[in-house]
């Protein structure tokens, strides 16, 4: 994995009125955080990175280059630790980036992404995913684009867990063992027949009058 370049510039301001207004322009507020950084406050194009996303996925290297006025541009190894969208545009809101060494394992997750067709499921059987990201932690340079889950094996009433999983050379997994990936259980299959009739209690005997 080679990282992407991304020009951001140091943020101006923090309050509502300006990131509305930087937004309005097309740039995203951002935070850096990391052993050199304090919460660095930044801003960049969000085409730029809706862009790196699309093309290579939120788990890739990003070489910043926070650039700034009449001073040398600094430079950092990043990778997007979380994004915010808007509720209803789906527009990026704001980043934050975590500062990393290439040298140094990190935590992160990733996409499991399944492959193959279940023979359960050609006969009616339900596949369900209860787990699609796994959290793994290796060098920033090894982090997978997502892990391949192969269901084309499950028969009805056959389940693949985290123990089950191939991952690449380097990468550890952090979930436990037994937890479910995947599953196809048996359809479910309408009642038989109508209810039974509940036969209808006969009537009760009359009192018999007892002459004295």
């Amino acid at each position: 994995m080679t990282g992407v370049e991304l020009e951001v510039r140091p943020r101006k301001g923090r309050t509502k009125g300006y990131l509305n207004r930087i937004r309005a322009e097309g740039f995203v507020p951002g935070v850096v955080y990391g052993k050199q950084l304090d919460g660095v406050g930044v801003e960049f194009e969000g085409r730029a990175l809706e862009a790196i996303l699309k093309r290579h996925g939120r788990n890739t290297i990003l070489n910043m280059r926070i650039q700034s006025n009449g001073k040398k541009p600094r430079k950092y190894t990043v990778l997007i630790k979380d994004v915010q969208y808007h509720l209803m545009k789906n527009d990026i809101q704001h980043v934050d980036f975590q500062q990393i060494s290439l040298k140094d394992e990190i935590s992160t997750v990733v996409n499991l992404h399944l492959v193959g067709e279940a023979p359960g499921v050609a006969v009616g059987g339900n596949l369900s995913q209860p787990l699609r990201q796994l959290e793994i932690s290796c060098l920033a340079t090894a982090i997978p684009d997502s892990i391949e889950v192969d269901v084309s094996g499950l028969d009805i009433g056959h389940s693949i867990h985290v123990s089950d999983l191939r991952v690449p050379e380097g990468v550890k997994v952090l979930n436990e063992p037994q937890a479910l990936v995947v599953s196809v259980t048996a359809p479910r299959r309408a009642e038989a027949g109508e209810a039974a009739e509940t036969p209808e209690a006969a009537p009760a005997d009359e009192e018999k009058q007892v002459n004295e």
